[in-house]
């Protein structure tokens, strides 16, 4: 008698929440991972949600990155570093929502040491994110603080405003258009408190091979409604653009 009360009692504990709990995440995970398969991290104003693993390393063009945990990637971008002459780093913390939803924030800081920019600024996102296997959606929104924007890059364009940073909303539509190319669509606003916001495009093209990851696309900010008198140049890929960047989609991204 008592070996069989021992025994309901020890299947009674063994089920209970609080081992219940501990098996979810990991089912959670599994089922993600067949979900959306590319292994892409967004653009660069929209991110997605996805982290590197545990112990995970990626080196490409766009960034440096390690997994420190499921869930936290610590990254800095050899892009930034190169050709703007910017030292930065960036933390991204992603969690499950559920076997299809996710909930990511990202910090950044930026600060110049070449002669090409001056600019000390860092960056806050917070994204939100659905997926199916054909589909991911992304919803994001962002706060750029600028301490010191003599010449900042890109991101940074004219306020029309004493405001020294950016609010900035934006979607980005991930579609899987075969098993391992992807097609890319970001549409949003940058600079929400500026006296003119400006129009977020963009669009890339990807291919995840087993350990790589290639993306090629282009965005564009452009802020049409600016009264031609009021209007500020800026350099880009059509010179003669006016109130408007051109800003480079692209990631070679090899996995360890």
């Amino acid at each position: 008698m008592k070996i069989i009360l021992f025994s309901i009692m020890y299947s009674i504990l063994w089920s209970s929440p609080t081992n219940a709990k501990e098996d979810v995440p990991q089912s959670l995970a599994a089922a993600h991972k067949e979900i959306f398969k590319s292994k892409s991290i967004g653009h660069i104003l929209t991110p997605n949600t996805n982290v590197l693993q545990k112990g995970e390393l990626s080196a490409g063009s766009l960034y440096l990155g390690y997994g420190a945990t499921d869930s936290l990637t610590v990254a800095t971008s050899p892009f930034l570093y190169l050709s703007y002459g910017m030292h930065n780093l960036f933390l991204r913390l992603s969690q499950f929502i559920d076997d299809s939803k996710r909930l990511a924030f990202e910090l950044g800081y930026y600060k110049s040491f070449g002669h090409s920019y001056q600019m000390e600024a860092s960056s806050a996102k917070a994204t939100f994110s659905i997926e199916s296997p054909l589909y991911r959606f992304n919803l994001s929104t962002s706060v750029y603080s600028y301490f010191d924007d003599t010449r900042p890059f890109s991101l940074r364009m004219e306020p029309y405003n004493s405001d020294t940073y950016s609010l900035n909303l934006s979607t980005l539509h991930e579609f899987a258009l075969r098993k391992n190319l992807f097609l890319n669509f970001e549409i949003g606003s940058l600079g929400l408190n500026y006296h003119y916001p400006y129009l977020y495009l963009g669009t890339s093209v990807a291919y995840q091979f087993e350990k790589l990851f290639v993306g090629l696309g282009a965005s564009v900010t452009t802020a049409p409604q600016i009264p031609p008198e009021r209007s500020q140049f800026y350099g880009s890929v059509d010179q003669t653009w006016k109130n408007s960047q051109v800003h480079p989609e692209i990631q070679l991204q090899y996995f360890f």
